[in-house]
């Protein structure tokens, strides 16, 4: 009976533990029944119970635009992603991405550079990076705008984690706009919202 009863209190000291150390590294938890949850994300059936978030919050965010696509564009569709984030930044639009590789960086580096407010939704736990030579570009995101994931601290990318972080990126936002994605692609799992398609391949 011993080992049952010292159960409870060790995971209710561990809990504490991290989410003292994830406060430590600017980390912040807020669940679907705070009131700092996103207020469009609190609207869609696959909202995930629990958000990590790094950065500050923005009531613009509630009229956001993703900019997202291929991973392995074109010298066009990068230029199509950069003069699309620029041109929502300035409309005072935020400009929202996965992070990936590719249409997924071009955009925020693009809104970053403009001096506008872009926010990053990511695939892995939100103390991790993922792909590594984002690292910067993750970085300045947490320190001028916002970095979310609804995954543990600490947790690896996975073939499911994205598809759900896809879902997230969507509800997060007014609208998504696709940038040279073929038809198969990853990108086109995120339009439940709103899809334009500038460019496909």
């Amino acid at each position: 009976m011993s080992l049952f009863a010292a159960a409870p209190s060790d995971d209710v000291e561990t809990a504490a533990a991290d989410l003292e150390r994830w406060e430590r590294a600017g980390i912040r938890m807020v669940s679907v029944l705070d009131e700092g949850y996103p207020s469009n994300l609190r609207m869609i059936h696959q909202r995930p119970p629990v958000l990590f978030l790094h950065g500050s919050d923005d009531p613009r965010d509630a009229m956001s635009v993703v900019v997202v696509g291929t991973r392995q564009p074109t010298p066009h569709g990068i230029e199509q992603a950069r003069k699309l984030a620029t041109g929502f930044v300035e409309r005072d639009i935020p400009v929202i991405s996965g992070l990936a590789a590719g249409i997924d960086s071009a955009a925020p580096r693009a809104a970053l550079a403009a001096g506008g407010r872009t926010v990053a939704v990511i695939g892995t736990g939100i103390d991790r990076v993922y792909p590594r030579e984002n690292d910067d570009l993750q970085e300045e995101i947490a320190a001028r705008g916002l970095v979310i994931s609804q995954f543990l601290p600490g947790a690896p990318p996975t073939k499911v984690s994205f598809p759900m972080r896809n879902a997230v990126m969507s509800g997060y936002t007014l609208a998504t706009v696709v940038v040279e994605a073929a038809y198969r692609s990853g990108a086109r799992m995120r339009l439940p919202v709103c899809a334009l398609c500038a460019g496909q391949r």
